[in-house]
């Protein structure tokens, strides 16, 4: 994808899109204990819910606005807050969003972002 002038930028130039219902999960890499922010950048107009490691820590409505949580050297752009974490060993961990209606999700990434 390449964003319109007046659009939001990818990372990359690039999202995933799904229409209807759907769930789409991620297993990161290994990442190394400590406390993080987990924020996402999507676009939707539907309710999800958010699940990490198989708790879900978020659930938001269609009509709410992006949470700044931080910024991306590459796009500056606003992030969802998914929930925060306090990881105890380093380790893979699974990200789930799931749809609570039908309708259109872009997904562009996940960031974690340590807490001093």
């Amino acid at each position: 994808i390449k964003p319109a002038a007046q659009a939001q930028p990818q990372l990359n130039d690039d999202c995933l899109n799904m229409i209807s219902f759907w769930k789409l999960e991620v297993t990161t890499p290994k990442i190394m204990k400590g406390h993080y922010i987990v924020a996402g950048r999507v676009w939707t107009g539907i309710s999800y819910a958010v699940y990490i490691d198989g708790e879900q820590t978020n659930l938001f409505n269609s009509a709410d606005a992006p949470t700044e949580t931080s910024h991306s050297a590459a796009d500056g752009s606003k992030l969802y807050k998914f929930g925060e974490v306090n990881w105890t060993t380093t380790s893979e961990h699974k990200i789930k969003l799931v749809a609570v209606n039908a309708g259109m999700l872009f997904y562009d990434r996940i960031e974690f972002t340590p807490i001093q």
